[in-house]
């Protein structure tokens, strides 16, 4: 009788680890398939405006004139919640949103929507902060796929020098920048964002 049970134990164990595995694997993966463009393998990493730095260049910069510019991280909430985030960050001001409810055929995995609040969202820091449109930002996705559409439609309402980093989060730990799974509330947009409600 012990040793079924023993058995049984082992079993159960085997199965939470193949099933923990699996939903770390798929998280990684759908981390990986958001950066990919509708259609396209590939896309451009630099935006219209031409302004754009590597991980390296942008900690860099981020460290001398902390006071002075916005850097956020673009990314899903879930993506930062599965892969952490840089600690430099000012915030994060969602792109896109994984949609759990929707499914994208073709991708074989969800849908990505557009955050209607994303310019709102940067906004929000750019106040809490207390610099203006005309101050650098940089933003970071997780490959740099994402943030040059991010920064057109930054430059479209009004921002003047919106940089991307053109090898996102993904070059930010290759890279062994300062980064972390801890996240702070403070930094999260999706839960602050009552605050920007009239």
């Amino acid at each position: 009788m012990r040793k079924i049970k023993g058995i049984n134990q082992k079993i159960l164990f085997l199965i939470a680890a193949y099933v923990s595995l699996t939903l770390l694997a798929g998280s990684i993966a759908l981390a990986m398939e958001i950066d990919r463009d509708e259609g396209q393998a590939r896309e451009s990493k630099i935006p219209a405006s031409g302004l754009h730095l590597t991980s390296l260049q942008a900690a860099a910069y981020v460290q001398k004139h902390a006071g002075d510019c916005l850097f956020l991280d673009i990314r899903d909430p879930g993506e930062i919640f599965t892969i952490g985030m840089p600690l430099l960050v000012d915030g994060n001001a969602p792109f896109r949103f994984i949609n759990f409810r929707k499914w994208d055929e073709k991708k074989k995995t969800f849908k990505m929507e557009e955050n209607p609040d994303f310019v709102k969202a940067v906004d929000f820091f750019l106040k809490k902060k207390g610099i203006s449109r005309s101050a650098p930002v940089i933003i970071i996705c997780s490959s740099g796929r994402r943030a040059p559409k991010a920064a057109n439609l930054l430059s479209e309402a009004g921002y003047k020098n919106v940089y991307v980093v053109t090898d996102g989060y993904n070059g930010w730990r290759k890279n062994k920048l300062p980064w972390s799974r801890k996240l702070e509330k403070d930094k999260m947009f999706t839960l602050i964002s009552g605050k920007t409600k009239k």
